[in-house]
């Protein structure tokens, strides 16, 4: 997650670097169902319905087919899609079975601190 002016530069990318941060309808339903949790509440600066507007004004929506089937957690297949159907270069992740997978399409799965590297030597 993006913290303190981080989002600031992550919005800066997004409008002026033209970088698009692709989701799907599955992965909105997974972030609204997260963000009320508990765990996750106590960590956040504001309402939960901020970082859910700030989300859908910072993604662009992207319908996918399930075709993916080879992550270990059938579950996160659908990023798979998103991330070969919209033709994105990274899939950005903590999910260490996401990491873990391996895709036959060009792709790079990171961590966001491998993606935040990426962006800082870039722009």
């Amino acid at each position: 997650m993006f913290l303190k002016n981080e989002y600031k530069n992550l919005t800066k990318w997004i409008t002026i670097e033209d970088i698009v941060l692709y989701c799907s309808d599955i992965m909105t339903t997974e972030l609204i169902s997260v963000i009320h949790r508990p765990h996750i509440v106590k960590f956040l600066k504001l309402p939960t319905y901020e970082y859910i507007k700030f989300y859908n004004q910072a993604t662009t929506l992207f319908k996918t087919t399930p075709v993916f089937t080879d992550c270990s957690d059938p579950d996160d297949n659908y990023l798979f899609d998103l991330a070969e159907q919209s033709g994105a270069d990274y899939l950005v992740t903590g999910d260490k079975k996401v990491l873990a997978t391996e895709t036959k399409f060009p792709l790079k799965v990171i961590t966001l601190s491998k993606f935040k590297q990426i962006i800082y030597e870039h722009f």
